[in-house]
């Protein structure tokens, strides 16, 4: 699936769709050598509080 977001992301040259990972451990898309393909970490437990502020920066830069 992360294959065909990058393929989609290159042919496009956009960051859409936007992509979050959520994940049992902390880090950020460039520490988990994804950043191509994911925007976004939010770490567990998951929260509105962690990833509302997420999902509003992702859709305030589109």
């Amino acid at each position: 699936m992360l294959s065909g977001i990058d393929a989609l992301r290159r042919a496009s040259g956009k960051t859409r769709p936007a992509v979050i990972l959520l994940s049992t451990r902390n880090g950020t898309p460039d520490s988990l050598g994804l950043s191509s393909v994911v925007d976004a970490v939010v770490a567990k437990p998951i929260t509105p509080e962690r990833l509302q502020p997420v999902i509003d920066r992702l859709v305030g830069r589109g």
